[in-house]
């Protein structure tokens, strides 16, 4: 299985500045091939099927950021936490007695 590669502020950026130059181009040539009359129809009706594509992708991109930051985060708390497997637990007054009584 192929492991995800976490997505970076600075990346999800440049993302958002490939999409919204690519909206753009396509923004404007829905305006140019448009016919007569037509031009401000057409261009609004792009606007609301790719404009709310762009949106949603944007916002995913950012929410990918913050999800990655998050499990980074979590993944380095639990790395600097004690394995309870390897760590021996030293035992307690209670328990010292109680061994000490067994074993005279």
């Amino acid at each position: 299985m192929t492991q995800r590669v976490p997505l970076t502020a600075e990346h999800a950026k440049n993302l958002f500045l490939e999409r919204a130059a690519a909206y753009y181009d396509k923004l404007n040539a829905a305006a140019e091939n448009a016919p007569y009359g037509q031009t401000f129809h057409h261009a609004e009706t792009f606007v609301a099927n790719e404009g709310r594509e762009l949106i949603r992708s944007s916002l995913e991109s950012i929410m990918q950021v913050k999800i990655d930051e998050l499990q980074k985060k979590r993944d380095d708390a639990l790395s600097e936490m004690p394995n309870k497997k390897t760590t021996p637990r030293l035992p307690n007054e209670k328990q010292i007695k109680r061994r000490r009584s067994r074993n005279p």
